[in-house]
């Protein structure tokens, strides 16, 4: 990668990540990647100044680092201590390959989908991250190994969801572009209702208890 000096940091005032790198050849380097903007300017209600005989005002960027760490990258495994960084960061190389394809036909073979439907929500799970982080924990924890057509009804049944709107007549289950993200918060048992007042929520982060 070309060298980035002076200039460049003058002319952009926002980077998006930095990282401190160890070791000289490829096998022995591990890189320490913070997700934090390191130019700091003054700002109102911020003093950036040179300690000495007087505090003298710093006006031009300067370049800070803190404590704290995201990544560790080494040569054969990635330390991830922030994982919608790690998300973000590497976002568009994961749905390059066929991969992708094999996590949603895994994630979805023994429902009787559609494969129009299918289809629709590879490439929502390839362009958005909310959709593949979904996808991913279906596949991970295989809850849908043993769930059946009947199983899909009781669902749609109790959320008060009519069955016609995510199956067809020959029994197979579709949705159209706009039903993607409610499908897949079916699928992945996002759909909940509060227990005091039964009112119905959408999870985005959930955890298995044991009680």
């Amino acid at each position: 990668m070309a060298s980035v000096g002076a200039s460049f940091l003058s002319k952009n005032k926002s980077i998006s990540f930095y990282a401190i790198v160890r070791g000289v050849d490829v096998a022995d380097r591990i890189a320490y990647i913070r997700h934090l903007n390191p130019l700091r300017l003054a700002k109102p209600g911020n003093i950036i100044a040179t300690f000495g005989e007087a505090l003298d005002r710093i006006e031009e960027p300067i370049f800070a680092m803190d404590d704290r760490i995201d990544l560790i990258v080494r040569a054969s495994e990635i330390d991830v201590f922030d994982k919608d960084f790690f998300d973000g960061l590497f976002f568009g190389l994961s749905s390059q390959d066929e991969q992708m394809d094999g996590i949603v036909t895994t994630a979805l073979q023994t429902l009787p989908m559609r494969a129009e439907t299918q289809q629709m929500l590879l490439e929502r799970s390839r362009g958005r991250k909310r959709d593949r982080r979904k996808m991913l924990e279906i596949k991970h924890s295989g809850h849908l190994a043993n769930v059946t057509l009947e199983d899909f009804k009781r669902a749609l049944a109790a959320y008060e969801y009519e069955e016609q709107r995510f199956i067809a007549p020959d029994g197979s289950i579709y949705a159209d572009e706009s039903d993607g993200p409610l499908l897949l918060e079916i699928l992945n048992e996002d759909l909940f209702r509060g227990a005091l007042t039964r009112r119905r929520f959408a999870a985005t982060r959930k955890r298995v208890t044991e009680r």
